[in-house]
């Protein structure tokens, strides 16, 4: 898939592309697949001293977690969660072990991300939020606008017609709860 890894490179001015095939998945191999080849990827990055972005809600991000050895050769500064608590408890639970395990494989999890609330009296959260202006890796998934099990639309997350009102606006994915349209321009929603 090397031409078109250049091609999303060059189009969005990424550094470093890896496309992974895995057409004629069912949803679950896919994103068994994609956790395994991010597991191998990530295993040879120099991730020494590096700030760590990881979007756990991901199911992907999450199987990659399951698939990742421990880095004996070099540790990262921090690792972030870069979306906070959404979602049922049971889920957010999941997501919290998924980063806890991320930081135990090699780095140090400086806290999570919540509400202006909790930014008022917690300094765990104000160095998370401030940790992420200085990321060097982010590590998220792209979803396709639409409520994905375990996920259930309306509880503490979009609603099927909020899903319906943005892909009329012209989005057809989302990074971390920002939604995007083919040519991954940002699509504006309330």
């Amino acid at each position: 898939n090397a031409d078109l890894e250049e091609g999303v490179e060059r189009m969005f001015g990424m550094r470093e592309v890896h496309v992974v095939d895995a057409s004629g998945e069912t949803g679950e191999q896919r994103t068994e697949t994609l956790g395994v080849a991010l597991a191998g990827v990530f295993q040879v990055l120099p991730v020494g001293d590096k700030m760590i972005g990881f979007t756990s809600w991901s199911r992907s991000m999450r199987r990659f977690v399951e698939n990742l050895t421990s880095f004996p050769h070099s540790s990262a500064r921090a690792v972030v969660e870069l979306l906070g608590g959404v979602g049922q408890p049971t889920i957010q639970h999941q997501a919290t072990n998924a980063t806890e395990r991320l930081a135990i494989k090699g780095v140090i999890v400086e806290s999570k991300a919540g509400r202006e609330a909790i930014l008022a009296n917690d300094p765990h959260a104000r160095r998370a939020l401030t940790a992420m202006d200085e990321l060097d890796i982010a590590l998220v998934g792209i979803g396709n606008a639409t409520i994905v099990p375990p996920l259930v639309g309306g509880e503490n997350f979009f609603t099927q017609e909020q899903f319906d009102d943005v892909r009329a606006r012209g989005a057809v994915g989302e990074i971390n709860l920002n939604f995007m349209d083919a040519d991954g321009r940002p699509v504006a929603s309330p």
